[in-house]
């Protein structure tokens, strides 16, 4: 899997909106999911569902508020079913996201 981020620069200790998307190696989405992001110093967690088009905006608090700027450990949890053509053990245990 391939984990494509976006976020917004951000000063202070206000969060900043992040959007991104889930795709296997060869461009198809992960079509639904969660990602979910953990900050390293405090262990704070920021989620977001993964739709259908593997697309994902994370919230803290609230829908979309982003999460603070620092560093986070991410996971990936594809949805129960698995895509067409993608082997069961790999959606259900991916291999570790890179982050673009």
């Amino acid at each position: 899997l391939v984990l494509l981020v976006v976020a917004a620069a951000g000063c202070g200790s206000g969060t900043v909106p992040v959007r991104g998307r889930v795709v296997f190696a060869d461009g198809r989405p992960l079509p639904g999911g969660w990602v979910t992001f953990r900050a390293v110093d405090d262990g704070t967690t920021a989620d977001g569902e993964v739709g259908p088009d593997g697309a994902f905006e994370l919230r803290t608090s609230r829908p979309g508020d982003g999460v603070r700027p620092g560093r986070y450990e991410v996971a990936v949890r594809a949805a129960d079913a698995a895509p067409a053509g993608v082997d069961e053990d790999r959606v259900t245990r991916p291999p570790r996201p890179r982050i673009d």
